[in-house]
């Protein structure tokens, strides 16, 4: 049993029709009422429901083969291919009794895609990013573990668990160590620190795990995977600076001097602060003695998940002063009047100004220009009517494209119904230190009772809007 602190983003969908039973009970193969559920058509079926990758859930999943059989969806033919070879089961993918080939599961890191575009996510340096593979999946489990059994909490760890431990000291590891934080640190090195209660190791992780919890808010994410991300392995602050153009001079006569150029302003700062986030998720004692493959790939996920709405929410909304600054809150950006204020409703025109209130250089393909707002301002800009008597909309009849001016239009729920931004998120700059803390807590009467454990994981980030004239905003829409 793991349970969020926050509610988790992701949910299946439930549902059962007697046709699709039919269909199953035809092409399933397993007898009545069954399907051979191989992780070829799992996949496939999330793709078309868009479930969430982590989801699990046998009756639906059923249910689901069923209804694309009778939609079409799926062929009997295709189904017959993804159920032709039901691969490693959980249990062997995650316990690591007979995963992939070699008897362990699988190493291959695949490429991660956007949940909602499907385009290859990239970094900063515009490459494709990896997912955990099975492996890292399972080794970050047995890590997790052995920081559990080494806070006093009484769990069962195997011989795997210790080979798997041993594999990640084989792996670069992150965090802090002695009085300062760095990163690409020796396996061999983080052993013997965190081996070593007095060397100031034990804040150390492996750094595949620091990526493996970044991959939820990079693959769901409507506003970190765009932003400039940069990975910062020291300090707890950002000095930086932004460096204007100089200004040219045309046609100065002979004998005449050239006027100075005044670089006073020429070169501003940037700084910005490393700003602590914190995670917590409750953990049954008994998931601790389950296989390291499962462990890892919960408690990887629900952390994940909780990054995710939070990195999103300080890009868009973040205070500047204990979070990173948002972008509706960055000084200096332009600010831009809706025709009918906060009456409503809004019209074409206030997009119109608010899209080319960003300079034309900002508005190129690598500044990945967007709309900001919250789902029901993203309603009433596509519900804006051709005229009185044609009940079209201007913006087009696919409502779920999400795009507004032919723009991405993106959303982030905390943002209030008056407010929209159009911002070129490829200027707005977040840190993120390397290297997460992890504590487990088992003390307290509540948690005793309760046969649970408290794990607490503790990220650093920080983030800024680096060019004022790459975002402008209203706050006077239709409340």
């Amino acid at each position: 049993m793991v349970k969020s602190l926050r509610r988790r983003p992701f949910a299946g969908r439930r549902g059962q029709t007697t046709t699709g039973i039919f269909h199953i009970k035809t092409f399933g193969g397993e007898g009545s009422g069954n399907v051979k559920l191989t992780n070829a058509l799992k996949s496939r079926i999330r793709t078309l429901r868009g479930l969430a990758p982590s989801f699990e859930d046998d009756a639906t999943f059923k249910t689901e083969v069923g209804k694309a059989l009778v939609s079409g969806e799926i062929t009997a033919d295709e189904l017959a291919t993804l159920t032709k070879d039901a691969g490693p089961t959980p249990d062997q993918v995650f316990g690591g009794k007979n995963g992939s080939a070699g008897g362990r599961p699988s190493t291959e890191r695949p490429i991660g895609r956007h949940v909602k575009s499907g385009l290859p996510v990239l970094d900063q340096s515009g490459r494709e990013v990896r997912l955990p593979s099975e492996d890292d999946t399972a080794n970050a489990g047995a890590f997790l573990k052995s920081l559990a059994k080494r806070a006093g909490i009484d769990c069962i760890t195997t011989t795997e668990d210790r080979d798997r431990l041993e594999a990640c000291y084989r792996s670069p590891w992150a965090g802090k160590f002695g009085t300062g934080w760095t990163a690409g640190v020796p396996g061999a090195t983080a052993k013997a620190l965190l081996n070593d209660s007095l060397s100031g190791g034990s804040a150390a992780v492996p750094q595949f795990f620091d990526d493996a919890l970044i991959s939820f808010p990079l693959l769901y994410g409507e506003l970190f995977p765009h932003v400039d991300l940069r990975n910062v392995p020291i300090g707890a602050s950002i000095e930086g600076a932004s460096v204007g153009n100089p200004d040219a001079v045309w046609g100065n006569p002979d004998g005449t001097e050239v006027a100075l150029f005044d670089t006073a302003d020429l070169v501003s700062e940037i700084n910005t602060s490393i700003h602590p986030v914190t995670i917590a998720v409750e953990v049954s004692r008994d998931l601790l003695s389950d296989s390291p493959g499962e462990l890892g790939r919960i408690l990887t996920e629900n952390c994940g998940q909780r990054l995710l709405a939070e990195l999103d929410r300080v890009i868009a909304l973040g205070d500047g002063t204990t979070e990173p600054e948002g972008l509706l809150n960055a000084s200096g950006i332009g600010t831009v009047n809706t025709a009918e204020g906060v009456s409503g409703p809004p019209t074409v025109s206030d997009y119109e100004s608010l899209l080319f209130a960003l300079p034309k250089q900002y508005r190129s393909g690598p500044m990945r220009v967007c709309f900001l707002s919250n789902d029901t301002s993203y309603r009433r800009a596509k519900g804006i009517e051709v005229g009185t008597t044609d009940q079209r909309r201007v913006f087009g009849m696919e409502h779920e494209n999400y795009l507004t001016l032919g723009r991405p239009h993106r959303i982030q729920t905390d943002i209030a119904n008056g407010v929209a931004a159009c911002v070129a998120l490829a200027k707005y700059r977040m840190y993120r230190r390397l290297g997460f803390q992890i504590e487990w807590h088992m003390g307290g009467a509540e948690l005793a009772r309760r046969n649970v454990a408290l794990l607490i994981v503790r990220g650093r980030f920080g983030g800024r809007l680096v060019d004022a004239n790459a975002a402008a905003k209203w706050t006077d829409g239709e409340a």
